[in-house]
């Protein structure tokens, strides 16, 4: 087991998108996906918003839930199996508001 667990690396990225900062951690087929950061423009509500495509690192199955900021604002997280991003808030989500999102999955 030890000669297998030394042939896998860790990747380690970061993305830039439109709306938020993002990291992607692979080791195999394992993928964390991880945004913690402040929202840089306004996310307006029932508007889907597609801040990243992580294709390459794309879930075996649809990621998807409900994330709560506050006891006000919430939004649809979805990561599909293209590897789309997908963020539609509940309320207008003003620039600057921090969004945490964690994800642990396996990838195609």
């Amino acid at each position: 087991m030890k000669k297998v667990n030394n042939q896998l690396a860790v990747k380690t990225r970061t993305i830039e998108g439109s709306y938020l900062t993002a990291q992607v951690v692979e080791y195999g087929n394992l993928v964390w996906f991880r945004i913690s950061a402040n929202t840089k423009t306004t996310l307006n509500k029932g508007t889907e918003h597609k801040p990243f495509n992580i294709s390459s690192s794309a879930p075996l199955f649809s990621v998807y839930r409900r994330i709560t900021i506050d006891e006000l604002k919430s939004f649809n997280f979805k990561i599909d199996q293209s590897g789309q991003v997908t963020i539609i808030p509940n309320v207008q989500i003003p620039e600057g508001t921090g969004i945490n999102v964690s994800e642990l999955y396996l990838k195609k």
